[in-house]
């Protein structure tokens, strides 16, 4: 079976706020996106989740996503 190329990124809200670096939102999202377009380029599946996908409660939904990308959970970890 080969090896699927996926990328996971963490979207928390913290960093959509204007950081030490001096990026506000807008600059912060336009460079997730550059990055995302360049790694699917790469041929790179991005999947995405937030606190509320991978919390316990919403268990059901971060699985979804990750099956969405064909990743599949042995066992619970959190």
């Amino acid at each position: 079976m080969a090896h699927a190329r996926v990328v996971g990124e963490f979207d928390g809200r913290i960093k959509y706020r204007k950081n030490s670096y001096g990026k506000n939102a807008e600059d912060t999202v336009l460079n997730e996106r550059r990055r995302e377009l360049a790694l699917t380029r790469a041929g790179y599946d991005v999947a995405r989740w937030t606190w509320e996908d991978a919390w316990p409660t919403d268990a059901p939904a971060m699985l979804r996503e990750l099956a969405h990308h064909n990743i599949h959970p042995t066992g619970v970890h959190w």
